[in-house]
This record gives structure tokens, sequence and C-alpha cells, in this order.
């Protein structure tokens, strides 16, 4: 049976599968977030561990949330190249290159967000 679990990064979703003692590993396809939310809420229900009346909202605030997870770095990389942008005059002058600042700024708010990142 595949169980979701947040491994080694705050922004990926990973699902493990056993298979023969080894565990695969498989990054979640985004259009079928909302069918794992509408499982995980169904199961939940099903065995007692939660109790609702909308199950729907439920299924949707998980799904928002899986999704949330899954574009955390998609997010931060948008915010670092707009960081670059804003100072690519002074990166210019000072001939730094911009992929080792970007690495730089995309390690550091990552540092100061808390964020593991793959």
């Amino acid at each position: 049976m595949p169980s979701l679990h947040f491994i080694d990064a705050a922004s990926k979703l990973t699902l493990l599968h056993l298979c023969k003692g080894n565990a695969l590993q498989m990054l979640l396809v985004r259009d079928f977030v909302a069918h794992m939310a509408n499982e995980v809420v169904k199961r939940l229900v099903e065995g007692g561990q939660i109790e609702t009346k909308a199950a729907a909202a439920v299924s949707n605030r998980v799904r928002l949330r899986m999704v949330e997870e899954l574009t955390v770095e998609d997010r931060l990389n948008e915010e670092v190249r707009q960081i670059l942008i804003d100072h690519q005059d002074e990166m210019r002058r000072t001939s730094v290159s911009y992929q080792e600042m970007y690495k730089k700024v995309k390690q550091q708010l990552a540092r100061d967000r808390k964020l593991i990142l793959r």
C-alpha cells in the first residue's frame, strides 16, 4: 500500500511504495494531487480517525495544502530571480556571476525561512 510522506524536503511530496523490501520514490504529478487529497480524507473518515459532515471541503483544504507544499520551491525560485533582476546593475558593475549569486541568494532565503530543499 503506497503511503504519503514528507521526505528530506519541505517542498516535495513523495509517494513511497515498498516493493520487495525496497522503497521506491516518485515525485507527485500535480494533476494527481486532488485525487490523493480525496483518498486521504476518505480513508481518514472510513478509519474513524476524523469525523466530518463536509468531506469535500476537507478534501479541498488538504489539496490546497498539498499544492502549496509542492510549489514552495517554485515560488522561492521566482523570488530569487526577481531579487537578481532588481540588483542586475550592481552585479554587472562588480562582475558577479549570475549563477553564483542565484545559488547564494536561494540558499540564504531557504535558510531564513527554514526550508529544506533538494
